[in-house]
């Protein structure tokens, strides 16, 4: 990426940096904007894409007040971390009119968590349940894929 390509955003309601919370402002920014403009009947939201689950479903808010249906979006190789998210998203998400997602054993060589989080016959996908996300991330598959890693402490 060259620098100077980069899209630059005035960031309005905070004055430190916080990548969090500047994704929030941009990102409802940009799906408010829609609704005023009248832009668009639906919203493919894509939590990865949307700064997380809590703005996602910020997203989600703002189109059922606007009367605007919306759906949930995957992404192509999505591991079973994401689709766990996914699966919180729709259990929370009450207007939700359609659901991408959970097809990593589907696309994956292998998934990175321990459960089979993919979905059933028709489509059917129960909630999970477990601590996190309900989803166990296999620490000895995921440093296959490590290129590198860095110790906090």
């Amino acid at each position: 990426f060259k620098k100077d390509q980069y899209r630059k955003f005035k960031i309005k309601s905070i004055s430190t940096p916080d990548d969090y919370q500047m994704i929030s402002e941009v990102v409802t920014r940009r799906y408010k904007r829609l609704i005023e403009e009248k832009a668009c009947s639906m919203f493919n939201i894509r939590i990865s894409k949307c700064g997380g689950l809590i703005n996602s479903l910020r997203i989600a808010k703002l189109a059922e007040e606007a009367g605007i249906l919306y759906q949930l979006g995957c992404q192509v190789g999505e591991s079973g971390v994401l689709s766990a998210a996914g699966r919180h998203f729709a259990a929370c998400a009450r207007g939700i009119k359609y659901l991408e997602g959970s097809y990593a054993k589907f696309l994956l060589v292998e998934d990175i968590v321990r459960e089979d989080i993919s979905f059933g016959y028709g489509g059917r996908a129960a909630a999970l349940s477990g601590p996190g996300l309900g989803a166990t991330v296999e620490t000895n598959r995921l440093n296959k894929y490590v290129k590198n890693k860095v110790t906090i402490s």
